[in-house]
């Protein structure tokens, strides 16, 4: 069982590691606890992507939940993770139904995106919990180790006006390249299933689009 202090390593950790993949500029990671929060990731995040950011909102608690083994938990209190990652759609006109069906989304990719990136977040949650804080060059630097290539085409998707699941849509079309389908373990392009979050190849994926003949 994870104490108080290693969960919120790997939260902030996930917070931070996802952050830097995803182009964004960490300026500091703490685990430090004060009067607000256990712990505290500071970035900066390009502005107009509220996609980008639920990602990077919702990896903090699917980092821990991994780490711990325990159900995910999002924080729906007006400073929690998903609150914070909700907010910028309603405030954009989307009604509750369709921002809620967006953060569903988001969340299966920060998914994808923490599982890709597990040997960063587990390396920055064990520097924090030996030095309680990390800046911007130390963490980037240990991002730069993993050599991690950001799926940007998943993320551009997100923020597009696309990104609505629509009746019947089963599945998004740009998945990561090079990865292997989870069905027939065949590398390539794939697709992420939108009801299992799965990468499938073309010849698995039900959609039909792209299967070899």
């Amino acid at each position: 069982m994870l104490t108080t202090l290693e969960r919120t390593a790997y939260h902030e950790a996930g917070h931070s590691v996802i952050g830097v993949v995803l182009g964004c500029t960490v300026r500091q990671v703490s685990i430090v606890e004060d009067r607000d929060a256990l712990g505290m990731t500071h970035l900066d995040i390009p502005a107009g992507n509220p996609a980008l950011r639920a990602a990077v909102l919702l990896s903090g608690p699917i980092s821990e939940a991994r780490a711990s083994g325990d159900p995910v938990q999002f924080d729906a209190r007006p400073e929690g993770d998903l609150h914070m990652a909700l907010q910028p759609f309603i405030d954009a006109g989307y009604s509750e139904q369709a921002a809620a069906r967006v953060i569903s989304q988001c969340s299966g990719l920060a998914e994808l995106l923490v599982g890709d990136n597990w040997a960063a977040i587990g390396s920055a949650a064990r520097l924090l919990e030996m030095k309680d804080c990390l800046g911007r060059d130390e963490l980037h630097r240990l991002v730069e180790q993993f050599s991690i290539e950001s799926p940007r085409s998943q993320i551009e998707y997100m923020a597009s006006e696309s990104a609505v699941i629509r009746p019947g849509q089963v599945c998004i079309l740009d998945g990561p390249r090079g990865r292997k389908c989870s069905e027939c373990n065949a590398a390539g392009r794939t697709h992420i299933s939108t009801k299992s979050w799965k990468l499938l190849c073309a010849n698995c994926c039900p959609c039909g689009r792209g299967r070899a003949n």
